[in-house]
């Protein structure tokens, strides 16, 4: 349902959050499908267990710059950060 909301926005839309996907692949093939990246896929971002369940997307008329998974005890989940530029 998400996907078919952000599908062909033509402003620059980020979509965050945790997806609580374990296999992230699928996920980001997903919304790649419909014009999104996301930030990272390599490093983990829950604590108990080693998945990436947190992400950043985003669509084409923004690029990535900078990202960093940040680690906190606050959480279960460690922060995602991102900042972007529009092209």
């Amino acid at each position: 349902m998400v996907a078919d909301q952000i599908t062909g926005a033509s402003v620059a839309t980020i979509l965050t959050g945790d997806f609580n996907e374990s296999k992230h692949e699928v996920l980001v093939s997903q919304f790649a499908a419909c014009g999104y990246a996301t930030v990272q896929t390599d490093e983990v971002t829950w604590r108990r267990r080693p998945f990436v369940l947190d992400h950043i997307f985003y669509n084409a008329p923004l690029c990535c710059v900078s990202r960093a998974v940040c680690r906190t005890p606050a959480s279960d989940h460690h922060a995602l950060v991102a900042d972007f530029e529009f092209v």
